[in-house]
């Protein structure tokens, strides 16, 4: 079995090994993702952020978005805690703030260390961190809803999806 240790005579043994595996894995994707964000550079951010279409999808997106907020939150969103992991530039924080969440609760991840430098310069009353989704755990605050933009770096078509909403009464 690929992948996994056995060991019948210490379980504890055999979860250290399990966690070993999983950070080598995770080691080895967060390279992965910055080799293909190096290869693809920054020269297309400027234009693309022109570009109709891309305008279209981020309007869409955005107005869905709003919509699943106020519908499942469960709490008023000026109350809330958000995460954007892979951040970027922190756009989309930038829009949670407009729809009425406060500065002070918008955090954002990132693997990239010129994307969290650019961020603070440009949003410094937000939280920024550098590092992969396992930094979640250490944010220290209970996070309402984490979100992820997955670019596709082949057809740069963009998908939002909320990862988690966490339903608790306020």
């Amino acid at each position: 079995m690929s992948g996994q240790f056995h060991h019948e005579s210490d379980p504890a043994e055999a979860r250290d090994d399990q966690a070993r595996l999983a950070n080598a894995e995770t080691a080895v994707e967060a390279d992965r993702i910055r080799a293909v964000y190096k290869r693809y550079g920054t020269d297309w951010i400027d234009a693309d952020h022109q570009n109709p279409g891309r305008q279209a999808m981020h309007s869409e997106r955005n107005e869905k978005f709003r919509t699943i907020l106020h519908e499942q939150l469960g709490k008023p969103i000026e109350n809330s805690n958000f995460l954007d992991l892979g951040c970027d530039f922190g756009e989309d924080l930038r829009y949670i703030e407009s729809l009425g969440a406060k500065y002070h609760n918008l955090y954002g991840i990132d693997l990239l260390q010129d994307r969290i430098e650019k961020s603070k310069k440009i949003y410094p009353s937000y939280k920024f961190f550098l590092g992969d989704a396992a930094l979640m755990q250490s944010i220290g605050v209970m996070l309402e809803v984490i979100i992820m933009t997955f670019f596709h770096l082949y057809s740069g078509i963009e998908w939002s999806v909320i990862l988690s909403t966490t339903l608790t009464p306020s």
